[in-house]
């Protein structure tokens, strides 16, 4: 059951919250026994909402927003972030896993829910292309997301134009106008290095992220919307197991 809406009244009775704080909106998973509702709010209104839920609940999380981090450790006593040395079900390997992302750690333990072996693409304001194999973090690679591509060549440019809306289907064709070029150029960009990834590992893709469901139509793969907060979910099962 999911729901959105930055009104909703979030108070109840619940075991557990799992929080996933992106640079735009913030989700939240509320799990009692086997009941879940996953809502959502703009991460700038994350204050005002966050208030409304229990500050002694129990709370897993990952944030890559500083100022909301926080937020949440100013109001949930009992709040633990993801990190590379948490207790996890797969093995981090990465030179610097301090610097690595807890929503890519996250995003590599719910793929964990569709195999051992994978490629996970986040294609958010970044895109992200990482590597589980065998249960293994092996890293990967972080390019420009879409529409931060199309913003970077207007704000660094001084003639081409804001490009918002993707939905050409042959990028591989020449554009014939500025905009097509733009558009199709950054599509080129963005397809062609996943499907170089996936022509080198042969491992099947798990899509998230607000383009996700876009490079559906370009890419074989599987699209998961909250994959954040099921890795969340998946890694708070198994600590609770070890």
């Amino acid at each position: 059951m999911t729901e959105t809406s930055s009104k909703m009244q979030y108070y109840g009775d619940y075991n557990l919250l799992l929080i996933d704080v992106g640079n735009t909106r913030t989700k939240v998973r509320i799990i009692k026994d086997s009941f879940k509702k996953d809502v959502s709010f703009p991460t700038s209104e994350i204050k005002k909402n966050i208030e409304k839920f229990n500050p002694n609940s129990s709370v897993i999380a990952v944030s890559v927003v500083n100022k909301a981090t926080e937020i949440l450790k100013t109001h949930f006593k009992n709040i633990k972030f993801i990190t590379a040395q948490t207790n996890l079900p797969i093995k981090i390997n990465y030179l610097t896993p301090q610097t690595l992302g807890t929503d890519r750690i996250a995003h590599a333990c719910g793929g964990l829910l569709y195999g051992n072996s994978f490629i996970i693409v986040n294609a958010g304001t970044t895109t992200v292309i990482d590597i589980v194999k065998e249960r293994k973090f092996l890293g990967g690679w972080i390019l420009p997301g879409i529409k931060l591509s199309s913003q970077c060549l207007y704000k660094f440019t001084s003639k081409l134009p804001l490009v918002e809306n993707f939905t050409l289907n042959n990028f591989y064709e020449p554009g014939n106008s500025t905009t097509e070029c733009i558009e199709k150029g950054i599509l080129l960009f963005t397809v062609s290095s996943i499907q170089k990834v996936k022509k080198t590992f042969n491992l099947p893709i798990i899509l998230t992220g607000g383009n996700g469901k876009l490079l559906t139509n370009f890419i074989k793969a599987k699209y998961v919307e909250n994959l954040t907060l099921n890795g969340l979910e998946v890694i708070a099962n198994f600590s609770s197991q070890s």
